[in-house]
């Protein structure tokens, strides 16, 4: 049985959309699954607690959709996490990175160290007491993020 060309043609075309609009909304509810983990949701919270991490954004601070693609800088091993959450605020926009750990996979998420990334430059923002021994202050200015 041979298929006449055009036919596959139209075929292609019409399932070209469907295709594409399936790995959209995969991307989509994947994103949306890694952003109700408990270290994602910690982060927030911490983030939120504690004014002087929000006044340099200006509030009220919107948080934007996590990249995974980014997998270097987004990932988790079931007891450690380090995510990048972009934000934006009234006076200007940025990035946070939030380190957080678990005694064990059934405890809660602890968030370790916050960074905020504006206009190239990063610096630690929170560090909790219980991890100062793991964790540095961040200082980094634009040349040595490029």
């Amino acid at each position: 049985m041979v298929v006449p060309l055009k036919t596959l043609k139209m075929i292609a075309i019409g399932m070209g959309p469907v295709v594409l609009g399936s790995g959209i909304f995969f991307k989509w509810r994947t994103e949306q699954n890694f952003m109700k983990q408990g270290f994602y949701e910690a982060s927030i919270k911490a983030i939120m607690q504690y004014p002087p991490i929000v006044d340099p954004l200006g509030p009220p601070v919107k948080f934007m959709r996590v990249n995974l693609g980014k997998t270097g800088i987004n990932r988790t091993d079931g007891v450690s996490a380090h995510v990048a959450i972009p934000v934006t605020g009234t006076k200007t926009k940025g990035t946070f990175y939030s380190w957080c750990s678990k005694e064990d996979v059934y405890s809660g998420w602890e968030v370790d160290k916050i960074d905020l990334e504006i206009n190239d430059r990063r610096r630690t923002v929170y560090i909790n007491p219980k991890a100062k021994d793991r964790y540095q202050p961040t200082e980094i200015d634009d040349e040595e993020l490029k």
